[in-house]
Parts: structure tokens; sequence; C-alpha cells
């Protein structure tokens, strides 16, 4: 058991798991056996594992605030957030850990959309104490998320001032301020709270991504670079990832979905039209095009949907993770796969005609969106592919998702592959995807967005020109910008950058 903690404590996870394995049917420590366990595989992501060993580490210590926690985050990983709130809402004997629960709790409401429940529960933490730095953070970040962006930059403003080292706040109100007109003081707190010697991993990155897009906005581009490519790094050495495996799944993709192959299975999927699709590269527009299509009273924006994403994974080979021959798709799994994923759309809204699903990743599922709803709209989303790749890189994800975005030549290779991939769907479905140029938007909305509201099969509305006065929740990277009117800033933004993107553009060409 010593040697097995010693190996987990010098991150020897597979050693230590495998040393704890061979002790897990003896009675010596079963808390601290299935503790372990359970942190080594949240560890590595073996999210189901992990809620199995934390159940049996709350069975030995129910009042574990650590294992409490442990097991909704988890639950959470794995979008399964009715039971990640149910864990959280159990009622322990000390009041601390009940706070920790508590908080907890509210930050899964806003990551299940439900934003009013988070509210009430950081409003009463606020009322309750007055120098909770945290719940007001929490409170700015909803306030962001619903488009009330001088509100959220109080309320991260007053979280800074109550704990002037909290990094997550100095780095969301980094976010909502405008350094071009203001926030000067602002930038010399962020400088000064990088020389500090205790920070951690996480505070370094959220740091270096909060100067490098002030700097941007002073115009200060090699000094910006610089600390993009700092925080990237970082970033990038916390994933174990490998492009190869990206570009190889993409291969696979290609290589199995063939029309003949997906009409063979429509006529078992469903004809519902009520799900528009937009895809592509994140970074692309898909935010700015799902505001457009969502100002339409026929049209609820869901944002990122993972459910369809997830129902193409389960038809994955379990020991390959790569798709199979689609003749091995049975008609049940397309019935039982459409049927849950339109009872998900009803339960987000059942008053709208249309539901808008803007994951980007979803450019890797266009085969099975054809066989699950052949007749949905797909709309593309392309934008110039450097602007693209440096927006990417610019930006520090809130998930795990998007694992090629912190280094520029991997970066490079996912979109060479993902270009690859978009030419093999146009040629296998001519004309059933709508590529819709972020340029051209972006510069002529007049002409483009009824163009696009037409091509959705939608009738004219005008509110639709003017999607940045739509209310609506928005928990993307562009929360910010589409709560503007259309602008054209960031076009070509790249020539600011062209010394220090010269590799990026060679592997991108």
């Amino acid at each position: 058991m010593e040697a097995a903690l010693i190996l987990f404590e010098t991150n020897n996870y597979d050693y230590a798991e495998n040393v704890l394995q061979k002790l897990i049917d003896t009675p010596y420590e079963p808390y601290l056996k299935n503790h372990t366990l359970a942190v080594i595989n949240k560890t590595k992501r073996n999210f189901k594992s992990a809620i199995y060993y934390y159940q049996k580490a709350c069975n030995c210590k129910p009042d574990s605030v650590v294992d409490l926690l442990g097991l909704s985050y988890c639950y959470a990983q794995i979008r399964d957030f009715k039971n990640a709130i149910k864990v959280c809402k159990t009622q322990l004997n000390d009041c601390s850990a009940n706070d920790l629960l508590k908080d907890y709790l509210g930050n899964l409401y806003i990551q299940s959309n439900q934003y009013d429940n988070a509210e009430i529960i950081f409003n009463k933490m606020v009322e309750s104490n007055g120098s909770n730095a945290k719940a007001f953070y929490s409170l700015a970040t909803i306030n962001k998320a619903k488009g009330q962006l001088n509100s959220a930059k109080e309320l991260y403003t007053k979280s800074v001032q109550l704990s002037p080292n909290f990094v997550m706040a100095h780095y969301g109100l980094s976010v909502v301020t405008n350094y071009k007109h203001e926030g000067q003081e602002h930038i010399l707190e962020l400088e000064k709270l990088c020389n500090l010697r205790h920070l951690t991993y996480q505070d370094r990155i959220l740091l270096s991504f909060a100067l490098a897009k002030a700097y941007e906005q002073k115009e200060q581009y090699t000094k910006s670079f610089k600390l993009l490519k700092q925080g990237n790094d970082l970033r990038f050495k916390t994933l174990n990832y490998d492009v190869e495996a990206d570009i190889a799944f993409i291969d696979n993709i290609k290589s199995v979905f063939k029309r003949n192959e997906i009409e063979m299975l429509q006529q078992y999927g469903d004809s519902s039209r009520k799900p528009i699709f937009i895809i592509g590269m994140p970074r692309s527009g898909t935010t700015l095009i799902e505001k457009i299509i969502g100002s339409h009273t026929s049209v609820y924006s869901a944002g990122e949907i993972d459910t369809l994403f997830s129902a193409g994974c389960s038809l994955l080979n379990p020991q390959t993770y790569l798709f199979d021959n689609l003749s091995k798709i049975k008609k049940e799994q397309i019935k039982a796969l459409s049927d849950n994923y339109l009872t998900n759309l009803d339960q987000l809204s059942n008053q709208h005609d249309f539901v808008t699903d803007k994951l980007p990743l979803n450019f890797l599922m266009v085969g099975i969106i054809k066989i699950l709803f052949p007749d949905a709209k797909i709309i593309h989303c392309k934008r110039n592919k450097v602007d693209t790749c440096l927006s990417i890189f610019k930006k520090n994800f809130s998930n795990d998702n998007y694992r090629f975005a912190y280094n520029l030549e991997t970066l490079a290779k996912y979109y060479k592959s993902y270009e690859k991939l978009m030419a093999h769907w146009h040629q296998e479905f001519p004309g059933e995807i709508i590529d819709i140029d972020y340029e051209q938007l972006a510069q002529n909305p007049a002409c483009e967005v009824p163009n696009l509201i037409q091509k959705c099969g939608l009738k004219w509305q005008d509110q639709c020109l003017e999607f940045h006065k739509t209310p609506g929740l928005v928990q993307t990277a562009s929360a910010v910008q589409v709560r503007e009117p259309m602008y054209t800033r960031t076009i070509n933004l790249w020539h600011h950058y062209q010394e220090e993107l010269v590799d990026l553009i060679k592997h991108l060409n």
C-alpha cells in the first residue's frame, strides 16, 4: 500500500493502479484504496471507472466532501448533470463542507444552462457573506453569458477587489474589458500577479492569455504573441495529445462514410427538419451564425449540444475507437439515437419549429447526421484559414475538446485534415451542405444575412439583421463579440502576426 501511494504521488499512475488492483479484494484500507483509484481514473479521464471507485469511497466515508465533489465532477464530465446535481445536494454536518458542495452545485447549474437556479444560489451566498469573492465571480460569469456585460464587469471588479490574487476573476475581467479604451491599471495588476512566486500552472496559463489579449488591443502585437505562445505552451504540456490519432480518425471517417452506404440507412432515419446543424472549425463564425438564425422567432438557439456527437461516438468500435463498416449499424440503433436526440431538443424547447445545434466538431459527424436526419439543414462556416488558426491559438478554451489548439504545428495539421474531410462531405453530398463565408457575411450583412435565412428555409424577419440585440445565453468564447453589431476588424488580423506565424502558414500551405 505504501508503494502504491508513493507511485501515485509521483504521478506513476499506471504502476500505482496495478498495485492497488492487486490489493483491491483485501480488507486492508478499503477507503484509501478506492479513493486513490478514483483519483487516478479521474486524472486519466476514465470517468465511468472513477465514478465506480468514488461511490465505493463514499460508502466507506459518507461525509467525505472531497469524494462527493470528485463524484459530482465525474458525472458532469459525462454530461450526467442529473446525478451530478443530486450528489451536490447531499447535506453534511460540516457547514464549510456544505458551502463547498453548494458552490459546486451553482457551477453545475451554469454548465447545464440552468442559470436562474445558479443565480439564486450565488445571490444567497453574497447576501450571507458580502466578502465571498468566488460568489461574485460566479455571478459575473452568469451576467456575461446573458449579455449583461456592464454588470459582469462590475461583479468581476468586485471579486478582484475582495481577493486581489484571485486569478480566475482577473481573467474574467480581462474578457469583458476593452484595453484599447480602458484598463491600463488592470494590465499593471496582471503583470504584478505574474511575478508572484507560488502561482499554480492554471493561474500562469490564465494570466498569459489575459495579458496577450490586453496587449493585442493596445496594438503591441509582438508582446502579445510572446505571451500567447507562453500560455499555449503551458496548456499543451498538460495534455497528452497526439494529432496523428485525430488524423487517423478523420481518415477512417472518409473511408467508411460513403454516400451509397449512407443512403441504405437513411430509410430508418427521422424526417424531422427541426435540428439545424452549424458546423466548422472553432472560431470560424459558428456562434455569429447561430445568433443570426436564433434571432428568428421560429428558432431556438441551443448552443453547443453534444448529444449528436455522443450518438456518433456510441457507434465506434470500443476496441479501436474507429468506425466499422456501416452495414453493422442496425435500424433499431438509428431509431433509438434519432428519437433520443429529438427528445433532447424538445426538452430544450418544444415551442419552436427549429433548434440550432452549433457544436463545431460535428463536422466529424456529417455522415451520422445524414443517416439520422436526412432532411436536416447543415450549415458549414468557412473563414480565412490563417485567421481561423490564429483565433483558435488566442483562446484558452474552457474544456479539452480542442486539444490540437495549443501548438501551431498540430493546429495546422488538424486544420488540413478538417479541410480534406469537408471536401469529402461536399463530394459525397453535393449541394446538401450550405457553405457560409464569414468574411462575406461580415462585410456585406445586408445581402448575406437574408441569403442565410432563406437557405435555412425561413421567412425573412428584420430582427435577424440586429442579432446582437436578441436576448439569449452564449457560453462560448464568442460571448462578448456576438453582443456587438457586425464588425470586420478581425478580418486579416493575422497580418499583424505575420513573422510569428511563418511556420503555421508554411504547414497550412
